[in-house]
Formats: structure tokens, C-alpha cells, sequence
């Protein structure tokens, strides 16, 4: 029974990873002709035409080059995390990325937390969601070293080389050599990827510790370390959860894997409870100090929780944004807020009003939301942050690397569905189902919540991760191929 049960949920697993890949092929596919249209004339008429295709074609060949250099290479992971630095360094060098928005606030209060004044701590924004605290402490920490944007950038772009390593270590969990290679390098040459460290957005450090910390899990090198390693996950799941809180997310996925290993080794249950209370026990013991810590040395009197957890969801269901921030909610809630910020009980009416009247809607428009919100997440592309102040004076070029941004992406997406339809009948262990839990979790989270096309970062590195199974089926039947010659 629990060996059926175990089947029928892996492939489960299976086809609901399998649809929401071939949604985002299709969607993927159709936002790229749209792009491609709308700005085909402008190249044909454009005096740089030659030079832009000469550009591509180059391009083209040096990918390939570069491909077959990486599959070959010995040390691979050193290599990967010097590439990796070297992109991510020289696109932060050239794009010169201005600070705006929340980035900018951020900044601006690392810079007084530096200098010992934490007046910033008074603003709604500290108020409302605590958490944000810990990322200027964070970037504060680094601008000691040397007071400059540059220097955050400068370890960021080493925490992304240090984060596509960690991902190729996973991936050799569950797949060979040349299969783990070419996932790995697909992020690599992620524009995506390498341009969002010159940002200095959270994700990247956060993204960080959490592969660090489902390294120490289920990392290869790991499984010998004895218990020790499951609490030390924990903690580090935690420091990628204070600095963004995506830590449910994660979660949530190992307690999947947590049971479909209880279906296939039920025999093995005291192990796995001893490894989940380590993990839990570490996980929430490391958040409570923070929180403590935050409170006494006044980074945050108020503390780090979420006062405004109907925020979230508020801007999810906004059909007018397609799920993405809205001002006119931020003003409409900010009204409503005590002279000290403070939520109040005409901030809870409003907030739940509103998501009332929005669940109203009928299904026609809830299923245009969740479809403009899986474009704004997964479809449009986040290199708009990093590459905005090229927007009007090189919208060709813009439009160009966004056409290859995509394409890179749709090439992940592509081998996933090619690893679900060719490995449809493959038995796997259960933590081979993390990467496709992960990206379902999220999935599935973001239809309900704000979304942004940056918070994708954490999901796409497992998005990845599910694209070497294709690679491995690929590989498999090619080699195949060759020994029935």
C-alpha cells in the first residue's frame, strides 16, 4: 500500500510539474514572438543591423565554444565559480546600476546603521516588515570594509558564483557528471542571473545560504558528518529566511520529501523525525535570537515579524496590477495607520474588505489574474532593475539581451518538460523530488501572494536543477544510440 502510495504521489509530482511546464513553454514562447514583432522593424531599419547580426552569430559560436569547454574542463566547480565572478563583476562594472526604490532606502539606512544612527528603524517601511532589518544590517556589515555600493556588489557577485556552485553540487546528487555540467551552465550564462548582484537586492544572499543549507542536508559530501549536519542546516535555512523570507518555501519542500521517504522507507521513521526536529529545532532557535538580538541592540525595537501579513495578499489578488504592487492600495493602507505606524483596526477592515471584494470576482477573472501573474513572475523577465538606464537610449540592444534572457530560460523550461515526458516510468529516491517540490511550492505560493519578476531568483536555480534531469535523459538515450551502432 505504501509502496503504491508513494508511486502515485512521485507521479503526481510528475504531471503537475510536466503542466506547469508546458504553460510556462507556451506563454514563454508567445511573449517572445510578441517582443520579436514589435521590434523586428525597428532592427531591419536600424543602420546597426549588420553589426547587431555579426554581434548574435558571434555570440552564437562562443556559446557553444564556451559549451563544450565547460563539458570538458577538469575542476569543474572552480572553474564554474571564476566564471561566474568574472560575469557578474564585469556586468556590475559596466551597468553602473543606479539605486532606486527600496534598494535605495535600504542603502541609505545601511549607510546611518554604519555610522551608529538607527533612526531609520522609525520608518513605516522597518516598522511594517522588521525583517528588512536584517538586510541593512547585512549591508551595513559590508560597507564597513569600504563605504561604497560596490562593495556590497563585489560579494554579492561572489555569493551568486559561490550559489551556481552549491547547485552543481546538489545536482550530483541525483545526476551524472556531464548532465549536472549542463544545468550548471545554463544559470551561468543566465543574464537574469549575472546582472541581479549589481541590484543589491536580498535575494542573492538569501538564495545563498538557503542552497548552503540544503547542501548540509543533502549535499554528497555531507552524509557522513553524522546528525550534526541537520542542525547546522537548519541554522543556515534560517539566515537565508531573516534576510528574505522565503524560508517556507524551502520548508515546505523537504516536509514533502520528509513524506514521501516515510512511504518508501516507513521503517526508517525515527531517523527522520530525529533529522526534522534537528532542522526545525536549529531552524526556529537561530530565528528567535535574531529577534532578540534585533530588540536589545535597537536594529529594531519593534522587533522582526511581519505587522502587515494581509500586505502580501492584498497585492496578490489586485487584478488591475496582475498581481504586482500597487500604489493606490500602499496609499489606501498607509491612511489607515496610526501616527506611529501601528496597524489598526481600520487597517485589518480595509485590508480584509478589499481581499473580500477581490475573491468575488468570478473565475473568468481569477484565471486572467493567476495567468498575468505567472507572465509578471516567470515571463517578463527582472532585468529591468539592472539594465533600466539603458532603457531609452538603447531600447534595441535592451529588447536584444532581454530576447536572449528569455530564450535561455525557455531552454531550461524545455528540458524539464523533456525530463518529465522521457523519465515518466523512472523511480526515483524522494529527495530526487526536492528541485521539482521546490519550484511547484513556488508555483503555487506566488499565485496567492505579491510577485515580482526578481522573485523568481530563488525558484529558478531549482528550475535549473529540474533541467538536468532532461539533460540526463538526453544523454541517456544518446549513449544508447551509440552502443546499439
Amino acid at each position: 500500500m505504501r509502496t503504491k502510495l508513494y508511486s502515485f504521489s512521485t507521479r503526481l509530482i510528475t504531471v503537475v510539474l510536466g503542466l506547469v511546464s508546458l504553460l510556462l513553454i507556451a506563454l514563454l514562447a508567445v511573449y517572445l514572438q510578441e517582443q520579436i514583432a514589435m521590434q523586428a522593424d525597428a532592427l531591419i531599419r536600424s543602420s546597426l543591423r549588420w553589426k547587431f547580426l555579426f554581434a548574435a552569430g558571434l555570440l552564437v559560436v562562443g556559446l557553444i565554444v564556451l559549451f563544450k569547454l565547460l563539458m570538458r574542463i577538469p575542476l569543474f566547480p572552480c572553474v564554474l565559480f571564476v566564471a561566474a565572478a568574472a560575469l557578474s563583476m564585469a556586468a556590475a562594472a559596466f551597468l553602473r546600476t543606479e539605486l532606486q526604490s527600496d534598494f535605495l532606502l535600504l542603502y541609505r539606512s545601511a549607510v546611518q546603521l554604519r555610522h551608529g544612527d538607527l533612526s531609520f528603524a522609525n520608518n513605516v517601511y522597518f516598522y511594517l516588515w522588521g525583517y528588512q532589518s536584517v538586510y541593512v544590517a547585512w549591508e551595513a556589515a559590508l560597507l564597513s570594509l569600504w563605504e561604497d555600493p560596490r562593495m556590497i556588489q563585489l560579494v554579492h557577485c561572489l555569493l551568486f558564483s559561490g550559489s551556481l556552485v552549491l547547485l552543481y553540487r546538489l545536482m550530483r546528487t541525483s545526476l551524472s557528471e556531464q548532465a549536472a555540467r549542463i544545468a550548471a551552465v545554463l544559470p551561468l550564462l543566465f543574464p537574469f542571473f549575472f546582472t541581479l548582484p549589481s541590484v543589491l537586492t536580498n535575494q542573492i544572499p538569501s538564495a545563498f545560504f538557503f542552497l548552503l543549507g540544503l547542501w548540509c542536508l543533502v549535499g554528497l559530501e555531507m552524509r557522513q558528518r553524522g546528525r550534526w549536519r541537520f542542525a547546522l542546516g537548519g541554522a543556515l535555512l534560517q539566515l537565508g529566511n531573516l534576510l528574505r523570507p522565503e524560508g517556507v518555501l524551502v520548508l515546505a519542500a523537504l516536509a514533502a520529501v520528509g513524506i514521501l521517504y516515510l512511504l518508501s522507507h516507513h521503517e526508517q521513521w525515527k531517523r527522520l523525525a530525529v533529522a526534522g526536529l534537528l532542522v526545525l529545532a536549529a531552524y526556529f532557535l537561530v530565528g528567535r535570537l535574531a529577534e532578540l538580538l534585533a530588540v536589545w541592540t535597537g536594529l529594531n525595537p519593534a522587533g522582526l515579524g511581519n505587522r502587515s501579513p494581509l500586505w502580501k495578499f492584498l497585492i496578490g489578488f489586485n487584478h488591475e496590477t496582475g498581481g504586482s504592487y500597487s500604489d493606490a492600495d500602499w496609499q489606501a493602507v498607509l491612511s489607515t495607520l496610526s501616527p506611529t505606524y501601528k496597524v489598526t483596526d481600520a487597517t485589518l477592515e480595509l485590508e480584509r474588505s478589499l481581499i473580500a471584494q477581490r475573491l468575488q470576482q468570478p473565475l473568468g477573472a481569477f484565471w486572467q489574474l493567476f495567468l498575468h501573474k505567472v507572465e509578471n513572475l516567470w515571463v517578463k523577465g527582472g532585468l529591468y532593475w539592472a539594465l533600466n538606464r539603458y532603457l531609452e537610449r538603447w531600447a534595441l540592444l535592451y529588447s536584444i539581451v532581454t530576447w536572449y534572457d528569455r530564450l535561455v530560460l525557455l531552454a531550461g523550461v524545455c528540458l524539464t518538460g523533456v525530463g518529465v515526458v522521457l523519465g515518466w516510468k523512472q523511480k526515483r529516491p524522494a529527495v530526487q523530488y526536492l528541485p521539482q517540490l521546490m519550484v511547484l511550492a513556488a508555483f503555487f505560493a506566488f499565485l496567492l501572494v505579491e510577485v515580482q519578476p526578481r522573485y523568481s531568483y530563488l525558484p529558478d536555480f531549482f528550475l535549473f536543477w529540474c533541467a538536468g534531469y532532461g539533460a540526463e535523459e538526453l544523454l541517456t538515450r544518446r549513449q544508447n544510440r551509440k552502443e546499439r551502432r
